[in-house]
């Protein structure tokens, strides 16, 4: 059989690496080469698609059904929560009643033909009114633009959701979520490959010499986690998104070296470069991982698997439902909690 992944539903190839690369790797190891799909072939048998319809999702979805119609299985890879209103993740009775109050159908409709003079004038007015519905209810200026893109993207999903013959979860978090609120059938759950040399390589770091390191989207309740740690537990403690220049001491292997950043993953592997090159030196690195805001009550599993994937050990702060990830990551309630251990 002939395997496929289509990805040509997202308008940016940013955030998608890691699906790509995790999908990829599990099938390789069942022996199965996954082929990027980029035109119209009837010999695949099964095409995997990860889940984002907002991006000219007419043209894909007449692509997709071209091979549907030819006997070729349609597979949709799940990344994100859904309630029992068919809305990605809204956990607290602010977002949704936020959520309600979008007309997604005109949105998309306007979104969809923005090409148009008189429609794009009537989809900025929609954004203007939302945007203020939004200060309204206390949200920052990125987080609304986040929380239309999403009320776009769970409409468009449930536009598209019933041309695939399976649903797949790659965290038994996405599956169990599925199986209670989605009403879809043929659902399943993959379990991602973990190397057990992961555990050999972070034996050659050096444990006298740690970075935790928090990367990502800059959120305001991860900007608050980050104001309340007491920065006299680290040696450096860097909370910058433009470090390159920034004057950081690299201390010798007999002392004990606990560092800690809030900056981009480029920073973060420049900085271990030139603990490599300046001191020779491989430092332990710590990935934390803390939600983007309150009330969110999942780990990543994509980012528990990047973070064994750079040799580095997950640890995730705060109160999160259970999941087979937890069982490969250190799991604390809070900063001190992990630094007092």
């Amino acid at each position: 059989m002939k395997y496929g992944l289509y990805i040509k539903n997202h308008k940016k190839i940013i955030g998608l690496e890691d699906y790509v690369h995790f999908l990829r790797q599990l099938f390789s190891r069942n022996k199965i080469n996954l082929e990027i799909v980029d035109k119209k072939n009837k010999e695949f048998d099964v095409i995997l698609v990860i889940e984002e319809f907002t991006h000219n999702i007419k043209e894909n979805n007449e692509f997709l059904l071209w091979f549907k119609k030819r006997g070729t299985k349609l597979v949709l890879v799940h990344t994100e929560f859904i309630d029992k209103n068919g809305f990605f993740n809204i956990f607290n009775e602010k977002d949704l009643s936020f959520r309600k109050l979008i007309k997604t159908d005109l949105i998309y409709f306007y979104y969809e033909n923005k090409n148009n003079l008189f429609t794009k004038i009537l989809l900025y007015i929609f954004y203007f009114y939302y945007l203020n519905l939004g200060f309204v209810f206390g949200f920052r200026f990125k987080d609304i633009k986040k929380r239309i893109y999403f009320a776009l993207r769970d409409y468009s999903f449930n536009l598209s959701k019933n041309i695939f013959d399976y649903h797949l979860a790659l965290s038994d978090n996405v599956y169990i979520n599925l199986i209670n609120n989605s009403r879809l059938s043929n659902i399943f759950y993959l379990q991602s490959f973990i190397d057990k040399k992961f555990i050999q390589k972070l034996k050659q770091k050096n444990e006298k010499n740690l970075i935790l390191y928090l990367t990502g989207f800059k959120s305001p309740y991860r900007n608050k986690f980050v104001s309340k740690i007491n920065r006299i537990n680290f040696n450096n403690f860097i909370n910058n998104n433009f470090i390159y220049n920034y004057k950081y001491t690299l201390e010798s292997t007999d002392l004990y070296n606990l560092n800690f950043m809030y900056t981009s993953e480029s920073n973060v592997i420049h900085i271990l470069e030139n603990y490599k090159a300046n001191l020779k030196l491989f430092p332990l690195g710590i990935d934390i991982y803390i939600s983007q805001r309150l009330n969110w009550s999942y780990i990543s599993p994509m980012r528990t698997l990047r973070s064994i994937k750079s040799s580095s050990i997950p640890l995730n702060i705060g109160n999160y439902s259970h999941s087979n990830f937890k069982e490969i990551a250190i799991n604390v309630s809070s900063m001190n909690e992990f630094l007092d251990n």
